[in-house]
């Protein structure tokens, strides 16, 4: 896998590969469903804050960059997912001045990352069965 190309094409399948699991379990909430509920942004959010930490504007124009354009998040997509990320502990915040303004950094927590880990787990498996299978 090389390059932004080869983690969207995983990040699809990883999507694909949730919405298999995303079936309606006995439980509202299970271990599972939290695992593999996230969504493309999500994880495109959590990649690039395991990079660095940063406020939404650049994280907004990192995720175009990091994509070639592919993906070019806007603001009523960006801080709800990054305030949804922040209430499940993947993420934290603090208020900081840069350029002049104060600014909402976004991080990484030790739980987004072994989220990261999972997920890579996760799309690792599914790409081997696709070697297997041939497709």
């Amino acid at each position: 896998m090389h390059g932004s190309t080869g983690i969207l094409e995983s990040l699809f399948l990883y999507g694909s590969f949730l919405k298999l699991q995303s079936k309606p379990l006995y439980r509202k909430s299970t271990y599972v469903e939290e695992i593999y509920m996230f969504s493309f942004h999500d994880n495109l959010i959590l990649m690039m804050l395991a990079k660095k930490e940063m406020y939404g504007y650049e994280l907004m124009k990192s995720l175009a960059e990091f994509t070639s354009g592919i993906y070019e998040p806007k603001s009523g997509t960006l801080y709800p997912a990054l305030k949804r990320l922040e209430k499940s502990g993947f993420i934290s915040s603090e208020m900081r001045e840069a350029e002049g303004n104060l600014m909402k950094y976004y991080a990484i927590t030790d739980k987004g990352k072994t989220r990261l880990e999972r997920m890579w787990t996760i799309i690792s498996r599914i790409q081997d069965f696709r070697s297997k299978v041939g497709v």
